[in-house]
């Protein structure tokens, strides 16, 4: 989420940002043990609907404020994976 905030708000202040994508989601979906990414899955995209709400939150240092929404996701993911 935080990395999300710190790309968009580079897309703001008109730089490239799209080369400096860690690819998270793939991170996110091995650690979780998620099956194999498909980018018009549940869970894929309820993952970058989470992301793109990052956005809505102030953007801070620590990122804390940014928990109820990480938290949220991994909730809505979680679901995801007991569905397949």
């Amino acid at each position: 989420m935080k990395h999300e905030q710190l790309l968009n708000g580079l897309k703001d202040l008109g730089f490239e940002s799209d080369l400096h994508g860690l690819e998270l989601v793939s991170v996110v979906a091995e650690l979780m043990g998620a099956p194999e990414l498909k980018s018009n899955s549940e869970w894929f995209d309820g993952y970058m609907n989470f992301l793109s709400m990052a956005d809505q939150y102030e953007i801070t240092g620590n990122g804390k404020n940014l928990i109820p929404l990480a938290e949220a996701c991994y909730m809505y993911l979680k679901k995801c994976m007991q569905k397949v």
